[in-house]
């Protein structure tokens, strides 16, 4: 099924001037809470209850944008809102700053027409002529059209693309493992792709990889340790720690998968062949990464 999303200009907020993201996202609920569709008697203040932990898994817009969705059930389907900003507002996802937010409420049954408006948008994030004709738009009717003529929901089979992030910055062969462990602790991460020049995926470090590095075959064979309390499990690494780097740590069995890989190939790879993540990769270079936690953030949470 296809189907247009419906974008009226009174759910445009063109240059807006500069403002906090919660803010900016508030003035989005007056907006889209009308519109039709969604439960009757639904106010702008329900839907800024949800915000918080869904503004925690916002996903990017082409690094110039962020998309929040706010899943509902009795929904008839995507209905957004959207918001240009005159001036970029600092974010810690953006290098560049925020442009534009994008608010969506969407059917908690159907997850995937959601997920196919953001790769839309992202689409048009990623063409600077586009890029740069929404950013400088000042007729809203003409931008609501024209978003109109491009954002439609589509039901069917999820892939990687639809389900991946982008990867947070790059990991070379040469990357320091002290700078690598912070980036690991500061966002949670079980694992982390190496990748060369070109982007290519070459290695694989996984915090299981830095528990074990140095440690002897008889130690991870051991059933109980109390007859030697004084072994160092980290007397290797702390030993080389000034000057080991990726390369010296990596593993090279990982997983790597096409944008158009299905849903059950990536849940297939995450459960029954165990990998912690999933590098989504076109042209050989990696453009995405899937773990189980996206799976369960894209598909089951609310």
């Amino acid at each position: 099924m296809s189907a247009h999303v419906p974008f009226p200009p009174a759910r445009l907020m063109l240059r807006a001037p500069a403002a906090p993201l919660d803010q900016l996202l508030g003035q989005l609920c007056d907006q889209v809470h009308t519109a039709p569709g969604l439960p009757e008697g639904l106010s702008p203040d329900e839907l800024r209850a949800l915000l918080p932990e869904r503004v925690e898994a916002a996903d990017t817009i082409a690094q110039h944008g962020i998309f929040v969705s706010l899943r509902l059930h009795n929904v008839a389907g995507i209905r957004l809102a959207f918001a240009t900003l005159a001036q970029p507002v600092p974010h810690p996802a953006l290098a560049e700053g925020l442009r534009w937010v994008a608010l969506v409420v969407s059917p908690r049954e159907r997850p995937v027409q959601e997920l196919r408006v953001l790769e839309q948008l992202r689409q048009l994030g990623a063409d600077p002529a586009w890029r740069r004709w929404i950013d400088e738009a000042e007729d809203a009717v003409g931008l609501a059209a024209w978003l109109d003529a491009r954002l439609r929901e589509e039901d069917g089979t999820l892939t990687a693309r639809d389900l991946m992030r982008p990867s947070m910055g790059r990991t070379g062969p040469d990357t320091p493992i002290p700078a690598l462990v912070k980036k690991m602790a500061a966002h949670g991460l079980e694992a982390v792709g190496v990748t060369d020049d070109q982007r290519r995926v070459i290695g694989q470090i996984t915090a299981q990889d830095l528990f074990t590095f140095g440690m002897p075959d008889f130690f991870q064979q051991l059933k109980s340790v109390s007859f030697i309390p004084d072994f160092d499990p980290f007397e290797a690494y702390f030993a080389r720690e000034g000057t080991l780097v990726a390369r010296d740590v990596m593993g090279t069995h990982f997983c790597t998968l096409p944008p158009e890989a299905t849903l059950l190939e990536v849940v297939f790879a995450l459960t029954v062949q165990g990998h912690p993540k999933v590098y989504v990769v076109e042209n050989d270079a990696l453009i995405g990464v899937i773990d189980r936690i996206r799976v369960l953030d894209r598909i089951l949470s609310p």
